[in-house]
């Protein structure tokens, strides 16, 4: 089963979940914003969210999106989900971790 990411709303906050082998885990809470919420109201599969074009137009879209893909890691490794030998989106490169490490001499 493809892993989902599901949004709800709850008064002025928008929940965001992933949906996992049938289970329901929370990701992170944030501030009501009209353009998120439609986004993710029905259901993205994150291969689907991180190849849209056009979530740069919104900057709390672009936002969101950034923050997924750590989130949905942390959240996998919590509950025993996470298999990084099986996980292609899981393990891209990010700016962060494409620096080489010095060797120190001594």
């Amino acid at each position: 089963m493809r892993d989902k990411v599901i949004a709800t709303k709850n008064n002025n906050q928008i929940n965001l979940y992933l949906i996992s082998g049938g289970q329901k885990h929370w990701l992170f809470t944030l501030a009501y914003s009209k353009s998120v919420y439609n986004y993710f109201k029905a259901g993205r599969s994150l291969t689907e969210v991180m190849k849209y074009k056009n979530w740069k137009k919104s900057p709390r879209l672009t936002k969101t999106i950034e923050r997924l893909p750590g989130m949905i890691k942390y959240v996998k490794k919590e509950f025993g989900l996470y298999n990084p030998k099986t996980s292609k989106n899981y393990n891209q490169k990010t700016r962060y971790n494409t620096k080489k490490r010095r060797l120190e001499t001594a």
